[in-house]
């Protein structure tokens, strides 16, 4: 089956949208726009906790890569479990003929290709708004003080300043002022409501019951243990924290019940993969789509 230019049209604008969602986060990172200039007293316990530096393993879960690696692993492993059961259908039926095969092959791949672009691209909004808030509110974070550098004694009468008055490292401090809301807390969540989700709606088999929900609720603990270390080693309060999982599993509950089609009727969801996706010649969908 050969893709019809409209197709590679289609593939390729949704493929565009995935950077054009995290421009502003990344026009925020990469540009001299500083975040708000958010008073403080320096008497204020809140923001006097020391500056810790999370461990080697912490970042490295923490990073994007591991996260679209284990969303990609996830995706293969429900697409393929769909794949084998429409196969099986085929063979049990023992008429099929070839382009049948190709056809649900065809599907395999058009799924892949849309459980990633609909998770990256909800990624890439949910980050650019993650920015955008951590921008415009400029809430300092707990260690603010410590590397703040002030070159006075800090008294009750010194009354509200600005970092202005700071002199530490220009980027350390401008690290500081991103508090609200946790960016990495917001994104576990949205991978890990997404995943549990998309757990939900595919993998399915006849094995044992409780299979799914031990993984659903891997990728949950995994998501509330890393984002609460956050504010164990004082670089989010409580408050900030909650807010972005309130925001992470907002975004993954929008992007999977409104945007993709994994809880949606099999003759709907059938429907708009062929008119979004299909070949001109034939049609390369059965109804479990």
């Amino acid at each position: 089956m050969v893709a019809s230019a409209r197709t590679w049209l289609l593939m390729i604008i949704d493929l565009i949208c995935i950077p054009l969602a995290l421009m502003p986060a990344a026009i925020l990172i990469f540009s001299d726009i500083q975040p708000n200039e958010s008073g403080f007293y320096c008497t204020n316990r809140r923001i006097s906790y020391p500056y810790r530096a999370g461990s080697w393993g912490h970042r490295i879960l923490g990073h994007w890569g591991f996260l679209i690696a284990m969303s990609i692993i996830v995706f293969m492993l429900g697409e393929l479990t769909l794949y084998y059961r429409e196969k099986g259908s085929l063979n049990d039926r023992g008429n099929a003929d070839q382009q049948e095969y190709r056809d649900i092959l065809t599907n395999l791949f058009v799924r892949l290709f849309k459980n990633n672009v609909i998770f990256l691209f909800g990624l890439s909004a949910e980050v650019s708004i993650v920015y955008i808030a951590k921008y415009t509110v400029g809430e300092l974070r707990p260690y603010f003080l410590q590397v703040c550098g002030l070159n006075f004694t800090c008294t009750a009468n010194k009354g509200l300043l600005f970092p202005n008055v700071c002199t530490g490292d220009k980027y350390t401090m401008e690290d500081s002022k991103l508090g609200f809301v946790s960016g990495h807390t917001a994104t576990h969540f949205y991978t890990a409501i997404y995943l549990a989700l998309y757990i939900q709606a595919r993998w399915k088999w006849r094995g044992p019951w409780l299979v799914k929900p031990t993984v659903q609720a891997a990728f949950v603990a995994f998501a509330v243990w890393h984002s609460y270390s956050r504010v164990a080693i004082y670089h989010h309060d409580i408050y900030e924290v909650n807010r972005g999982l309130a925001l992470g599993v907002s975004f993954a509950s929008i992007m999977v019940l409104f945007v993709s089609d994994l809880f949606w009727g099999r003759g709907t969801a059938a429907a708009r993969a062929r008119s979004w996706y299909v070949a001109t010649a034939g049609v390369p969908f059965s109804e479990d789509d």
